[in-house]
């Protein structure tokens, strides 16, 4: 299926990665959900993972953790990662030494240093829809894991938001 995206097409040769972490206010519940697009806007694979529960910084640097981890398992060797967090894209970007000695920063920090080529980049929340649709559906299920070869039913609003680059709503 092709997506097209007012989102900037990775070059030639680089996948695009939009994960997100979200966070169920009521239960403190946690998921992690990502997309890989390749350089034509095409869904490559995307999941929805359960993590338990974490505060909301948590979430967006294990969707980030994951997401990297799933990419490299994948094969690919070239990806622009974006997410919605921009502290979590600082901290990454060695710009921000927030949670400096965390094992889970290290840890992906670890994996950026890998022999690939990664670039971390900001987007605002409007433009992640799927990343947070995916993110939601796995929220409140028990130790769920869902892997995703195709958009699932839950998407489709999001990819309109995401493709038209308007503003869209988001019940958390």
């Amino acid at each position: 299926m092709k997506l097209t995206s007012s989102l900037e097409s990775p070059s030639s040769g680089w996948f695009k990665a939009n994960c997100d972490g979200a966070v169920n206010p009521l239960n403190e519940n946690t998921a992690v959900g990502e997309v890989i697009r390749n350089e034509y806007g095409s869904w490559c694979f995307g999941f929805s993972k359960n993590i338990g529960r974490c505060s909301v910084l948590s979430a967006e640097l294990w969707a980030t953790y994951v997401t990297l981890e799933s990419v490299l398992n994948h094969g690919i060797r070239n990806v622009e990662l974006e997410s919605d967090n921009l502290e979590v894209v600082n901290i990454l970007n060695r710009s921000s030494n927030t949670m400096a000695s965390s094992l889970l920063v290290h840890d992906t920090l670890q994996l950026i240093s890998r022999p690939w080529n990664v670039k971390i980049r900001h987007i605002p929340r409007y433009k992640n829809g799927i990343g947070d649709r995916l993110a939601k559906i796995s929220r409140d299920l028990p130790s769920a894991y869902m892997s995703f070869d195709n958009p699932p039913l839950e998407v489709p609003e999001e990819l309109y938001h995401d493709s038209s680059g308007l503003e869209g709503s988001y019940a958390s």
